[in-house]
C-alpha cells in the first residue's frame, strides 16, 4: 500500500511538473477507481469514508474535488460478472479542476492522516483497478 502511495505521488509530481500545459482550458483530471465492497461493509460505509477523504483533501489544497459513488444500475463494469458480483462492485470518480489539485490529493493522501483515511478504505473495499483521464464536458 506504501509502495502505491509513494508511486502517486512520484508521478504526481510528474503530471504536474510536464502535463499542467497539455491539460487544456476547460477540462479536468478525472481519475476513476474500480472496487468491491468488503464483507462486514456497505456501500454506505464507503461513502461516509469518502466523504471524510473529501473534505480532507480540500483542506491540503485539492480545490474545486468532485467525487462520484458510481453502482449498476443496467449492465456490469466488464461486462461478465455474476449477479453477486454487480451488487457489490462499484467505481469512484474523482474529478480534479487541474493537475496540481490532483497532485495536492496524492500528496494529503501520503502524509500520516491520509494514511488513516486510506486504511479506512481498504478496510471497506477493495479496488482492483485504476485509471487516470482527462475529461471534458460537452454541453
Amino acid at each position: 500500500m506504501i509502495r502505491s502511495v509513494l508511486l502517486a505521488v512520484m508521478i504526481a509530481v510528474g503530471l504536474v511538473g510536464v502535463g499542467e500545459a497539455q491539460i487544456a482550458e476547460g477540462e479536468r483530471i478525472v481519475e476513476i477507481w474500480t472496487c468491491t465492497v468488503n464483507e462486514g461493509s456497505t456501500i454506505d460505509d464507503v461513502g461516509r469514508i469518502t466523504t471524510r477523504w473529501n473534505a480532507f483533501v480540500q483542506a491540503a489544497g485539492a480545490t474545486d474535488v468532485q467525487s462520484f459513488i458510481l453502482s449498476h444500475l443496467i449492465g456490469t463494469v466488464r461486462g461478465h460478472e455474476m449477479v453477486s458480483d454487480v451488487t457489490t462492485s462499484f467505481l469512484f470518480l474523482d474529478s480534479f479542476p487541474d493537475a496540481a489539485s490532483w497532485a495536492a490529493a496524492k500528496r494529503a493522501e501520503a502524509t500520516p492522516a491520509g494514511q488513516e483515511l486510506v486504511a479506512a478504505f481498504t478496510q471497506a473495499n477493495t479496488c482492483t483497478a485504476n485509471t487516470l483521464y482527462r475529461g471534458r464536458q460537452y454541453n
